[in-house]
Formats: C-alpha cells, sequence, structure tokens
C-alpha cells in the first residue's frame, strides 16, 4: 500500500470519528437539557413576584432589622406553613443575614462537632451534618451565640417567657427581640474540662455553658492559670430562669466593643476586671489569626467547636483577621504556573519566527 492510499483511509476514519464524536455531543446535552430543565416545573414571573420562598414577608423584616441595628447579631427563624422552601436552611445566605442553619455538601467541621456533642444532630449522620438545623430548636443557648432576633410566621408566646418581646411585624412575619442577648465578644471567668463535660445529661450541658466555658484537654496551662475550675456540685437539674438571668449577667460584666465587623476581620476593644476567656461564637478554624494589643496570640479551641482568647486584665484592643489555610502557598504556586505559562508562550513566539528548524519540528512538531 502506498504512503498516498494509507494517508486517504487514515484521513477518512478519522473524519468519521469525528462526525460520531459531534453526533454523540449533541445528543448528551439534548438529553441533559431535557432532564434538567424539560422534566422540571418552570417558575413563573407572577410566582416571582408573590411573597413565597426567599421572597416571603421574613426578607422585609431582614431589611427593617439592618436599617434599625446596625451591630453585629445573629437571626433565627421558624419554618414557613406555604411555599416551596420550608425549613430555613439558607435563608441567611438567600437574605443576607447571620444566622445558624444550613446546608452544604461540607459544613464547617467544628461546628458540626459541637452540634454533635450537644446532641443537637446525631453523631455520624451524614445527612443531618450537611442539612443542619442549627441551634433553631434550643433558645437555652441562643444568648451566647449571639442571636438577638427571632423570626416566626405566627405568635409565640412561649418566647415571652424566656425574655424576648415582640418588637415589630412584617407581613405575616413577627420579630421577637431577645432581652438577654450577648454580643460576639464576652468573658468566661471559669472553665469545665471537656472529659467532665461529656458526663453531663443532655440538659446539664446546656445549662453548663451559661456558667462555664468547655476547655479542651490536655488543658492549656494558661487556662488553668487564669480560670476557675467550674465545680460540678453547681449543677442542678432545675434551672429556674432568675438563674438563668444570673448566668447572662456575669457573662456580660466583660464584652467586647467592636469598631470594625467583615466576615473576615474583626476590630474591636475590651476592658476586662480579671483574667478570663475572651469567647467568640464564631466556628474555630486554623485559617482565623489574632492580635491583642498588636501582637500575635493564639486563638484557644473552646466550647467544643468554637474560637477563644485568653486575657490578662486590663484594656485590650482585638483583632482577628482569616487568612485561608494555604492561601500563601496557593499564590506561589499560581504565580510561578503564570510565568511558566508566559515563559513558554514567549519562547513558543519566538521559536515560531526566528528558531532553527529542527527546533520547530523538536518542539512544536511543525
Amino acid at each position: 500500500m502506498s504512503c498516498e492510499e494509507l494517508y486517504s483511509r487514515y484521513k477518512t476514519t478519522n473524519t468519521f470519528l469525528l462526525v460520531l464524536l459531534i453526533l454523540a455531543v449533541f445528543i448528551e446535552a439534548g438529553y441533559l437539557n431535557s432532564r434538567t430543565i424539560g422534566s422540571r416545573t418552570a417558575v413563573s414571573k407572577l410566582y416571582l413576584n408573590q411573597k413565597n420562598d426567599y421572597n416571603d414577608y421574613s426578607k422585609d423584616a431582614v431589611y427593617y432589622l439592618k436599617v434599625a441595628d446596625k451591630g453585629f447579631y445573629r437571626i433565627n427563624k421558624t419554618e414557613r406553613k406555604g411555599g416551596s422552601l420550608s425549613f430555613p436552611f439558607n435563608d441567611a445566605k438567600a437574605q443576607g443575614y447571620f444566622g445558624t442553619s444550613s446546608y452544604a455538601s461540607f459544613n464547617q467541621i467544628y461546628y458540626t462537632r459541637f452540634l454533635e456533642e450537644m446532641k443537637i444532630i446525631k453523631k455520624g449522620d451524614e445527612f443531618e451534618s450537611r442539612f443542619s438545623t442549627g441551634l433553631a430548636t434550643h433558645p437555652l443557648i441562643w444568648s451566647i451565640a449571639s442571636i438577638k432576633y427571632y423570626l416566626c410566621f405566627q405568635p409565640n408566646n412561649s418566647l415571652k417567657g424566656l425574655g424576648y418581646d415582640s418588637l415589630a411585624q412584617t407581613g405575616n412575619v413577627i420579630i421577637y427581640k431577645n432581652r438577654q442577648f450577648l454580643p460576639l465578644g464576652f468573658t468566661y471567668t471559669r472553665y469545665i474540662p471537656f472529659d467532665q463535660f461529656k458526663k453531663l445529661s443532655d440538659d446539664q450541658k446546656f445549662i453548663v455553658l451559661q456558667k462555664a466555658c468547655v476547655a479542651e484537654e490536655p488543658i492549656l496551662l494558661d487556662v488553668k492559670k487564669k480560670l476557675t475550675i467550674f465545680n460540678l456540685k453547681d449543677t442542678s437539674k432545675s434551672y429556674p430562669f432568675s438563674e438563668y438571668l444570673q448566668d447572662i449577667s456575669r457573662l456580660r460584666t466583660d464584652t467586647l466593643s467592636t469598631t470594625q465587623f467583615h466576615e473576615n476581620h474583626i476590630l474591636g476593644s475590651i476592658t476586662i476586671r480579671t483574667p478570663g476567656l475572651l469567647f467568640f461564637s464564631i466556628p474555630f478554624d486554623k485559617g482565623w489569626r489574632a492580635l491583642v494589643d498588636g501582637k500575635r496570640v493564639e486563638p484557644v479551641l473552646c466550647n467544643i467547636g468554637f474560637t477563644g482568647l485568653m486575657l490578662e486584665r486590663g484594656k485590650h484592643s482585638i483583632e482577628l483577621q482569616f487568612i485561608p489555610r494555604y492561601f500563601s502557598l496557593s499564590m506561589v504556586f499560581s504565580i510561578v504556573g503564570i510565568i511558566l505559562y508566559l515563559g513558554l508562550l514567549l519562547i513558543d513566539i519566538l521559536i515560531w519566527k526566528k528558531g532553527p528548524r529542527f527546533l520547530k519540528v523538536f518542539f512544536f512538531n511543525r
């Protein structure tokens, strides 16, 4: 067989395969389009303009609170009675507020750990770890989570007994305000080792969090020196509202005054009367960097999954900044990759225009 015949057959086969490939791509695109779009009900313009799902009256309530209250706080919300989105898993993301519920393929690992240890979700249950209801049904710890407002689609008289006032109403949404609200940063002066905390009953765990922070084992020397160990004898099965008010009042003694807040950068100041642990209801992450009076301080893992800073007595300036782990390393690799790409592109141009013929064939098969 001559070279011309071999080339002709090779070219014909490649053309046939190319046509088959293009045809397969069209068939696959059409099939996926019918599955993802054609088989689903289209959302009408009328439905989008109605008060449904993310566009319900809770959106107006959030806007009302943003105008009335410029500080940092979290919002909890009850389930919707109508619409396709019943539980507000991702309302916080869609409506632009800070909440405690979340749906994500990978929710924050330390926050999930906290929810598991508190028996809010089942340990090891992959579904519940993704569809996380957060603290929606546990009002006893709403204050330490900096939850200031609660949005209800119908009156909730039980909230009044927990210290909530009816503030306003937008449409069918009633806004309740937490009188025992704690700011983003407040201080603990007592601690309980995690091993002892795990032995408590489920109800006692929620109570103790108002009295002492949970310290990880092995307990840091700084924690042992500056905090007082919590006496388990002080716990009781009953927890009267008066005792709850005393505990919240104690935690309010020394709080952070926030001067600047962004999701990855927080500035503030605090004056504390005794050495203590400044607690932030921010899930612990090694990406958080902390400066106390301009000096680098390592954040402490506390309350099972949150962030804290050990402080001496006196006035302090606080700065928290979040930088994703391996961010610097990834930037270096990205810059090196761009430089290599531009270098190869320059070599390509120079060799193609001026290089010897053997270099063109060797490097670029031209």
